[in-house]
């Protein structure tokens, strides 16, 4: 750059000109970068916000997606234990179902060792039946004491017949007793297996 004073008047004016020109241009050029300086810190800011907001959305999404899981974890925990509480009284089921059976099982050969004994009884009175129709006909054949003998031979016949009689009653109810016994305990077999469905 040359020195001010020794530039004649009219180079200095021309160079002032120059000067001037050029700070115009710098002035101009400096509008610009402001502007574009500014709108682009306008649109950085709208990024900013918009970020901001998408960011806020993405976060209330996520808020509610942990309540809907921990939505979704309670109702596993409570379908876990109402399975369980159901698993629990059907094997408590089961078990009673167990006992039942041997219980009858029990009860029935009660029944039969009772029908048994019903039986040999009956033999027995048939056989002292027998006995006593044959004396009777050896004392109506020997004609001793007659009348006492045959009156009393008759009503103990008669008594020795009613308690037979009340013999096949019970005969009868023990064998029905034990049929029901008998369809009873398979009807408790055959439910020990079949387990009711568990709601899902």
């Amino acid at each position: 750059m040359e020195p001010y004073n020794d530039l004649s008047r009219d180079e200095l004016i021309q160079r002032l000109l120059a000067l001037e020109k050029e700070f115009n241009g710098y002035v101009d050029e400096s509008k610009e970068l402001e502007e574009f300086l500014e709108s682009e810190t306008n649109r950085l800011t709208q990024q900013v916000t918009d970020l901001q907001t998408q960011s806020a959305k993405l976060q209330d999404r996520l808020d509610e997606a942990r309540k809907e899981n921990q939505s979704y974890l309670h109702q596993i925990s409570t379908l876990e234990d109402d399975k369980k509480t159901q698993i629990d009284q059907l094997t408590a089921k089961v078990r009673t179902l167990e006992r039942q059976v041997i219980d009858t099982e029990v009860a029935n050969d009660g029944l039969e060792s009772k029908l048994r004994i019903l039986e040999l009884s009956k033999g027995n009175e048939d056989a002292r039946t027998g006995e006593l129709l044959e004396r009777l006909a050896i004392l109506e054949d020997d004609n001793i004491e007659k009348d006492q003998l045959l009156i009393n031979t008759q009503q103990r016949v008669k008594r020795l017949e009613t308690e037979n009689q009340f013999l096949l009653q019970q005969r009868e109810k023990y064998e029905k007793i034990s049929k029901l016994m008998t369809i009873n305990r398979t009807e408790l077999k055959v439910s020990k297996f079949q387990t009711p469905p568990i709601n899902d």
